[in-house]
């Protein structure tokens, strides 16, 4: 009974968010995949609109599979969150079963799941609807099975097999990161020992998923493998820290500092014991291991390190690691204290939940304080008045990313165009007299617009006090919506 509560209080923060508003972009893949969707419904094939993820379009195929039966009225983006939340619960599920066969606990059990159902980058990733999030379900199932195996029987070699098939085929990416999450496993199965006597990741296995992966990658995705050879030996870009990025910014992650506070005194106390299994201490040591590659401040470090990689990815596969070592120093600080120890740890556990679920990555339309970023929906408004004035104008619509990115995802591609600016000279830059600039002023009253600098070849935001916005008086304004103006 406590899961299914766990369960549904996720899906009523996830589903409160992306299902409410109009349209919820999150970190804007989700515009591509919902344009790949429609595309689909309404052609009943993959075309060339999938551009890459023709290679990899299962997610897309669910989808509409679901949109034909399930007699759903709601259009594709909004097919998919609820599909994704669907996705997610089970995951939920499947968790709580690895929990339990890693602690033999139900409590703390039920503990890791609710820690889990928490993390801001797994409710970001059950908002966001993309074909990561069913690789994830996929990987999550086979640590499961993988757990169950007692030596090498061949029906579980089977089961993981056709696995380890289905997470290359439906994501070739996250193999990458799969297999680089389970080599650490393997090497702490090495320093730990076997688990009654056989290793539940073995480097049969991981030789399997390489040459799968590798294989697939060659013969079938040599698009992605060509893109992955040129990451490895070319120069990539170097990351910066925004000028604009103050105190705002380091607030919306104060989640993560209790987090890996709870995470610390886990892994110190199952370091310490000698009673723990050596389970528990694998994939407490695991959780432990991958906060450099799942939290943000050690992350953007060894991305500046690692230029190529998208290396943020992998906050998405990790949950499952980090909520169990987090759940487990909770609970020692919890059964170990006396009773105002316990408040405190109750107080901390609450502020971290609240900071979780009300920061700008997850609340962004009502956040306790802003970033300087964009809002993660669209207003049916803003969408009308895009595709109205896409119609009429006769060069290109020039609009600060968000709109651009919305446009580029749809039949009006060849239409869209960032909207481009001199700083030095402070003024806009057009291709032709026919363009029209268009401003999303509601959002701009709110929060800055992220536009083309063309003399440093970056984008930049530009906040509603910036001398740029004045110069508009000199357009003709031909359209206003009152959220959203056109100027030619």
């Amino acid at each position: 009974m406590i899961l299914v509560q766990i369960i549904i209080l996720f899906l009523d923060i996830v589903w409160g968010v992306n299902l409410k508003y109009y349209y919820f972009i999150g970190n804007t893949d989700i515009l591509d995949h919902a344009w790949f969707l429609s595309n689909l419904i309404s052609t009943g094939q993959i075309s060339d609109v999938f551009g890459a993820y023709r290679l990899f379009p299962l997610w897309h195929i669910l989808s509409s599979f679901i949109y034909y039966i399930g007699g759903i009225s709601l259009p594709p983006h909004k097919i998919m969150f609820f599909l994704n939340g669907i996705v997610y619960s089970f995951l939920i599920i499947t968790s709580y079963v690895i929990y339990l066969r890693i602690f033999r606990n139900n409590k703390i059990a039920l503990t890791a799941s609710l820690f889990l159902s928490i993390n801001p980058a797994f409710i970001f990733n059950g908002m966001y609807s993309i074909p990561r999030g069913v690789s994830s379900f996929l990987g999550i199932t086979l640590v499961l099975l993988l757990l169950g195996k007692r030596g090498v029987k061949s029906s579980y070699l089977f089961l993981a097999f056709i696995l380890t098939s289905s997470i290359i085929i439906y994501h070739p990416v996250y193999s990458a990161f799969l297999l680089t999450i389970l080599l650490v496993i393997y090497g702490l199965q090495k320093v730990y020992g076997n688990l009654n006597g056989f290793y539940f990741i073995t480097i049969e296995y991981l030789v399997l998923i390489f040459v799968a992966a590798l294989s697939y990658w060659m013969f079938h995705a040599e698009e992605i493998f060509q893109r992955v050879t040129q990451n490895l030996f070319s120069r990539g870009r170097t990351m910066s820290i925004s000028r604009y990025q103050s105190a705002s910014e380091l607030f919306n992650y104060l989640q993560y500092g209790i987090l890996f506070f709870f995470i610390i005194i886990g892994v110190l106390g199952v370091l310490k014991s000698k009673d723990i299994p050596r389970l528990t201490k694998i994939f407490s040591m695991v959780g432990f291991m991958l906060v450099a590659v799942s939290f943000p401040g050690p992350l953007l470090l060894i991305s500046k390190l690692a230029k190529n990689f998208n290396l943020a990815r992998f906050a998405e596969y990790t949950f499952l690691f980090i909520s169990l070592t987090a759940s487990v120093g909770f609970t020692l600080i919890y059964y170990k204290s006396r009773k105002f120890g316990k408040l405190l740890t109750l107080i901390l556990f609450i502020s971290m939940s609240f900071l979780g679920i009300s920061n700008d990555f997850v609340a962004s339309d009502n956040p306790l304080v802003k970033r300087v970023y964009y809002t993660f929906y669209l207003t049916e408004e803003e969408v009308t008045s895009f595709n109205h004035v896409v119609n009429i104008t006769k060069g290109y619509l020039m609009s600060d990313q968000i709109s651009n990115i919305y446009l580029s995802s749809s039949i009006y591609l060849g239409k869209a165009h960032i909207l481009e600016f001199d700083e030095e000279n402070m003024e806009f830059l057009r291709i032709n007299k026919d363009d029209i600039i268009l401003i999303r002023t509601n959002e701009l009253s709110k929060r800055p617009l992220k536009l083309y600098l063309s003399d440093a070849g970056y984008l930049d935001y530009q906040n509603i006090n910036s001398l740029l916005w004045k110069t508009l008086a000199s357009y003709n304004m031909i359209y206003d919506s009152g959220s959203v103006v056109g100027y030619g």
